[in-house]
């Protein structure tokens, strides 16, 4: 019987704001739970110490390729930390759900992602960097009404309505505070229009796309305030044309084979007037069937969710067997 190891953070309700993006204890077990009835022996670790200390014991006592690592590590204040488990992992040559550490770090940086996406033709809002260094005023690139956000954060951190920034005095009194919190802030012309997400399951060169939907929530933006834990105040709505489904998954599949991620994404777009604007992707996107939308979207498929927990456990040891990022890992631990 194979392990698997959910290392996780877990969201902790007296500090929301720093562990946002983290799961909930209730969520965790849910998937512990369907784990253990696909037939494995799943294990819940959230402390950094006792993880590593379990990889490095299972190795020493155990076959290795016993064992599967999810993901669920997000950390806070570094620009690796959703590739800090896919990178001890493939150090030790140990199998691990998702993307490897390049991607991770690669896709977390909105303002890299959409350098990439316009390389790719794929269109976005029109974007630019700023940190403490370029921020007493607007760039003269963009126009108002203009759109703030971390540069390398998820679950919405740091959004609100007042995100949207319409004139030069609220420029000057929002984005201080933002540089100042997050270091570097993504500044987008604003595009008012339809939120769409989508999930993409798969290993590179074969991906396939899930059913998109439409996010509809309460205010003007996805705020933080919208994304809890508690449940989805969101609703996800299944009324996308074909045509534009098609537009979606077609530029998907394109970032999927250029950023070769593994395992599986979400990636959000929006629509005005029939065009898509890609927004982001997540390589390390919430697997709650409380208040996570791959799962939901999924699931729209007709398929279960204990399908979906198969699926990523079965894309893992495929590309553990196969991919030669481990063979160092592999190798070196064998001497």
């Amino acid at each position: 019987m194979k392990t698997i190891l959910l290392a996780c953070d877990l969201f902790d309700e007296k500090n929301p704001r720093l562990t946002q993006e983290w799961e909930s204890s209730e969520s965790i077990q849910n998937l512990k739970n369907t784990i253990l009835g696909l037939g494995y022996d799943p294990v819940i670790l959230s402390n950094p110490k006792e993880i590593v200390h379990f990889i490095l014991d299972f190795i020493e006592r155990k076959n290795r390729d016993d064992l599967i690592v999810w993901n669920f590590v997000e950390g806070y204040f570094s620009r690796n930390r959703e590739g800090y488990i896919p990178s001890l992992c493939e150090y030790l040559g140990v199998c691990h759900t998702g993307s490897d550490g390049f991607s991770q770090s690669l896709t977390l940086n909105k303002f890299q992602t959409k350098l990439l996406a316009n390389h790719l033709g794929i269109s976005t809002p029109k974007f630019e960097l700023i940190g403490p260094q370029n921020s007493e005023s607007k760039p003269a690139s963009l126009s108002f009404p203009l759109f703030a956000k971390p540069n390398g954060e998820g679950s919405s951190l740091g959004i609100s309505e007042t995100n949207i920034i319409k004139n030069e005095i609220q420029f000057r009194d929002r984005i201080p505070s933002l540089l100042e919190e997050f270091g570097e802030v993504l500044l987008e012309e604003y595009i008012e229009g339809a939120d769409l997400t989508l999930g993409v399951i798969g290993n590179h060169p074969n991906y396939e796309v899930t059913p998109i939907a439409r996010v509809e929530y309460p205010g003007a933006v996805y705020s933080e305030e919208v994304k809890t834990k508690d449940g989805m105040p969101e609703t996800l709505v299944f009324d996308v044309s074909e045509e534009i489904f098609r537009q979606a998954e077609k530029k998907s599949i394109h970032l999927a084979e250029i950023i070769r991620f593994s395992g599986y994404a979400r990636i959000d777009f929006i629509l005005k007037e029939d065009r898509l604007y890609f927004l982001e992707i997540n390589l390390t996107p919430g697997f709650s069937n409380i208040y996570s939308s791959l799962p939901e979207v999924w699931e729209k498929s007709g398929k279960k969710y204990s399908d979906l927990i198969r699926s990523v456990l079965d894309l893992a040891e495929k590309e553990y067997k196969s991919h030669p990022r481990y063979r160092y890992g592999k190798e070196n631990l064998s001497l």
